[in-house]
């Protein structure tokens, strides 16, 4: 059970908002004249999608997305040039279309392909009467380069390749009722031999329980991610806003509940723990987790009957400069624990210091692993100043906890008392470390530091009776979380 897993998952989540922007740009002048057909959008998705986004409102989910402060602020994840120059103009799309959209309109769905990058996606939309000529008028106007488009045919239809860049195109298929849009010709492609074989995301068995049990409308988004395993399992997630901060609250589906190989399936099978580790948190900490942890007994054999890990990541005092990292794990004997672990060291050298390095998620193997027993707890740190900082902390109670610091009450409110899995991250000064410091920061984290480094992230995964159910909180940190 890696905390890179649960990472995976909001990388999945910050693509998918980011990249919403030309389809939503594309909407805001779309004609309402005519009726859409009533297609389900559904029957083009191709099976392998590994993340849908899904709203029944355009126009309530940019809105929302517009009153983040992120947003006011001008902070955005510029992703390619096209998606800048839609940003440039949304003002002037807006002032065109005054009355908003119609009810068939404001549905949208996005697709997402492997690789996970910003250029695989697939954006569908129904049509309404007159819209297809606007569409080729608006990106005739707004694109880049003067070549002219070309038209290919495809098991006899017809898919539209519009040049953006000398590296880029925009590839567009006009189906009877609807518009679908990729950056990729290939994924066109499979749209068409999607809806010609009838092989669709809905035949996915677990994806299709998902889309018929569904009862509600997708206001104001819902994003679905597929869980990269030999089994079927997918997470829903709905969205919902304030100015500083975006919640998303999820449940896992599988038809495999005895599944012990992918890690939701083995998050399943965790017992829960208790409370949040805010009284073992020194108050200069930007990073912890906590979770329920069976495997701590392939390490140690005093851990107490909780198995239970915390692990955080903090400023010692008077070395802002110079952050250190902590393993805590509760014992049911301190006396024996220690004895154990001073045999540990004279007998296997180096082996405290590789176990350190697989608990907390730090991809280098401290040169020594300090250790101190206090209160029921063994602490584990990779430099003596840290260790003696946060034991200091400790006793003289400078924790998180009672210490009303707004961004940590912020990011836990909500989120339940109990629960197998939770971490947050100020993601500021985890990005400040050197790339691959930390082996649970996927990528795209490090690739857009610039952006991400403004959110403290929070995750959370609790299991009810066999199913799990994870939150994600994305907060600013504008104004008053600063």
């Amino acid at each position: 059970m890696r905390l890179r897993t649960s990472l995976r998952i909001i990388t999945f989540v910050s693509i998918v908002l980011l990249c919403t922007g030309f389809v939503v740009s594309l909407y805001w002048r779309l004609s309402t004249t005519g009726k859409a057909e009533t297609l389900d959008l559904y029957t083009l998705i191709p099976a392998n999608a590994s993340t849908i986004v899904d709203t029944d409102d355009v126009t309530s989910f940019i809105h929302s997305i517009n009153e983040l402060q992120c947003s006011k602020e001008g902070h955005f994840l510029y992703v390619s040039r096209l998606f800048s120059a839609l940003k440039e103009h949304i003002n002037v799309l807006l002032a065109e279309t005054p009355h908003g959209l119609s009810r068939q309109m404001n549905k949208m769905l996005i697709s997402f392909h492997e690789p996970q990058n910003v250029w695989n996606q697939v954006f569908y939309c129904r049509m309404g009467a007159g819209d297809n000529d606007f569409v080729q008028q608006f990106i005739q106007k707004y694109r880049t380069s003067s070549f002219p488009a070309k038209q290919f045919l495809y098991k006899e239809e017809e898919i539209t390749i519009y040049p953006l860049t000398a590296d880029r195109f925009l590839a567009c298929y006009f189906g009877e009722g609807f518009l679908v849009v990729s950056f990729q010709k290939r994924l066109i492609e499979q749209v068409i031999d999607t809806q010609k074989e009838e092989n669709s995301i809905l035949t996915d068995q677990v994806f299709n329980e998902i889309y018929e049990s569904r009862r509600t409308l997708a206001l104001p988004a819902t994003i679905f991610i597929r869980e990269n395993s030999v089994l079927s399992s997918w997470t829903e997630f709905n969205l919902k806003f304030n100015s500083h901060a975006i919640y998303l609250s999820g449940i896992n589906h599988s038809n495999q509940k005895d599944d012990s190989i992918s890690f939701m399936g083995k998050l399943r099978h965790e017992l829960p723990v208790q409370r949040f580790p805010g009284d073992l948190l020194p108050t200069s900490t930007f990073f912890f987790s906590k979770r329920s942890a069976s495997d701590l007994t392939d390490y140690f054999d005093f851990v107490s009957d909780t198995k239970s890990l915390v692990t955080c990541s903090f400023h010692p005092i008077d070395s802002i400069n110079t952050p250190s990292d902590m393993a805590i794990i509760p014992v049911n004997d301190m006396l024996y624990g220690s004895i154990s672990l001073e045999n540990m060291c004279m007998i296997y050298p180096g082996r405290l210091d590789t176990i350190f390095s697989k608990l907390t998620g730090v991809k280098e193997i401290p040169k020594r692993t300090y250790y101190n027993f206090y209160k029921g707890n063994l602490f584990l740190a990779a430099d003596s100043i840290g260790l003696s900082s946060y034991m200091q902390s400790i006793v003289n109670k400078q924790v998180i906890e009672g210490s009303n610091i707004l961004a940590y009450e912020e990011g836990i409110s909500g989120l339940s008392q109990q629960y197998n899995l939770m971490q947050m991250a100020d993601m500021e000064y985890i990005l400040d470390k050197p790339i691959g410091h930390y082996a649970f920061v996927p990528s795209f984290f490090n690739q857009h530091r610039e952006f991400f480094r403004k959110f403290i992230i929070s995750t959370q995964f609790t299991v009810s009776e066999d199913i799990i159910y994870p939150s994600v909180v994305f907060l600013y940190k504008g104004g008053e979380y600063n």
